[in-house]
């Protein structure tokens, strides 16, 4: 069907949202003012999918602010919602799922919604790389009338397209992130949402024996400890609380005749892009009698170094100057500049010689 040229436009810059993630808000408020709501969102149906897939426009804050302060909020929507959304409805209104009298007897409409303003709702319903998404709108006047079921149901088609293109940009973009991480020597595995192994390198591919290895989608170890370690630590790498510098410990692997494995989480560079198809992290595997090892991991234990910043000192320390670092990584030399600066104050290094005199410090620290 036909819609407002303002819908239209909003629509537009959700496609910009792809690539320019920080313009969500705005876009998703412009959509909602589109069609006379004051808020919407766009998530999952699957409450257990939502680590990743959720954005919202500016209103929704204040639910969340109200949700937060209620310890006994639980789902409300979704339990209703479910028959339809497994029904093939493309749209539904509130009044659908709830009689007027369940919503005056409901705490979470009467304490959450109603304080918020955003206590009327209608939602539109997609699917989208295999998975059902619900886009909800709020707003706090008169309910949305049966008539506004058609263009939600023509915006939630649309959005699906949005929320395609964007899982692919993600998923691409984290495997050139793997390749990449190949290119300056690390060995590296892409962890998936549900904690899975996504891609992995051929210097990944290397290491793995009949102590370590991929089983069932997981990462695995035949010794008992390290794998109640590595369990201990995916598990923490999937925690919803597990994002940017609360990621899990480095964690040791032990291989019977072959030597150690050190094994840290790095945050998607990409993270911006990881909205809708969320990657929780990059493992980068190394040998503990390898360079690289010193290089990367064990110069971020030693010295406190960040990912991006281990990654450089790796690259320079392998011989690559900072225009092959910067083509590598696609990033700025003046950005690298940047970074080197910081490498050199926590080491104490003042040039890049002495970088690697450090580093081979570290590595006959590890090899004895």
């Amino acid at each position: 069907m036909a819609l407002s040229a303002a819908t239209e436009r909003a629509l537009e810059s959700c496609f910009d949202a792809i690539v320019a993630p920080d313009r969500w808000a705005s876009a998703l408020d412009n959509l909602a003012h589109s069609i006379g709501a004051h808020a919407c969102l766009i998530l999952p149906h699957e409450i257990a999918d939502r680590q990743f897939g959720v954005v919202g426009s500016t209103e929704m804050a204040k639910m969340g602010e109200h949700e937060r302060n209620q310890d006994w909020v639980t789902p409300v929507y979704e339990p209703r919602g479910d028959p339809f959304v497994r029904s093939g409805y493309q749209a539904v209104l509130q009044e659908q799922l709830f009689t007027d009298e369940e919503i005056r007897r409901s705490r979470f409409h009467q304490e959450v919604a109603r304080p918020a303003g955003l206590h009327q709702w209608a939602c539109g319903i997609f699917t989208a790389e295999g998975r059902y998404w619900c886009m909800p709108f709020f707003r706090s006047t008169d309910p949305f009338a049966p008539e506004t079921l058609e263009p939600i149901a023509e915006i939630a088609r649309r959005v699906s397209q949005v929320v395609s293109i964007s899982v692919k940009v993600s998923q691409t973009s984290s495997a050139n992130e793997v390749r990449t991480l190949e290119q300056i020597g690390c060995a590296a595995i892409l962890i998936d949402r549900h904690g899975s192994v996504g891609r992995i390198n051929r210097r990944a591919e290397d290491l793995f024996c009949c102590d370590f290895g991929v089983r069932n989608g997981k990462l695995w170890t035949s010794a008992n400890a390290s794998l109640v370690r590595l369990d201990r630590f995916m598990a923490e790498l999937s925690s919803p609380k597990s994002t940017g510098p609360s990621l899990p410990a480095p964690v040791i692997i032990a291989r019977a005749g072959s030597p150690w494995l050190l094994i840290e989480a790095l945050p998607v560079a990409s993270k911006s892009l990881e909205i809708f198809d969320g990657c929780l992290a990059i493992l980068v595997v190394s040998d503990l009698t390898s360079s690289a090892s010193a290089d990367g991991s064990m110069l971020s234990l030693a010295y406190g170094l960040t990912g991006a910043e281990a990654r450089l000192a790796s690259a320079i320390c392998g011989g690559h100057d900072l225009n092959a670092i910067a083509g590598y990584l696609g990033v700025s030399r003046e950005t690298l500049r940047g970074q080197l600066k910081t490498v050199f104050a926590k080491t104490g290094a003042r040039r890049q010689a002495e970088l690697v005199a450090r580093v081979a410090n570290i590595r006959n620290v590890v090899r004895h």
